[in-house]
């Protein structure tokens, strides 16, 4: 049997990155019947759900900053339309939940 020795890194140099990975393998080999396909089979899949894992993960992330964005852009048209009305801003800040420093910087961006 050939001796694994020091993997290639990405630019073709020796490396120790991949050494962890090839000391599993040279001693899971007998459990594989000498079939180390399978063996990159299961970590490829193992690879897969975690990467769709952590897609999963962004997916909802960003689902709920968009949310949260939406509401925020919700509060301000509602803001400004209530100032249209004339309403008193501590009143609108109260029905927005705006604070009464996003008011004043509305204010200050011309915004309301």
């Amino acid at each position: 049997m050939k001796k694994l020795g020091k993997s290639p890194n990405y630019n073709g140099q020796e490396g120790e990155e991949l050494r962890p990975l090839i000391e599993q393998v040279k001693q899971n080999l007998p459990e594989y019947g000498g079939n180390i396909m399978s063996y990159a089979e299961e970590l490829r899949q193992e690879g897969l759900k975690q990467g769709m894992s952590y897609a999963e993960q962004l997916r909802r992330e960003g689902i709920q900053q968009g949310l949260q964005e939406g509401q925020h852009e919700a509060q301000l048209e509602i803001a400004r339309e209530l100032l249209k009305r004339g309403m008193d801003k501590e009143e609108i800040s109260a029905i927005t939940h705006l604070t009464p420093s996003q008011m004043s910087e509305l204010k200050k961006a011309n915004i309301l």
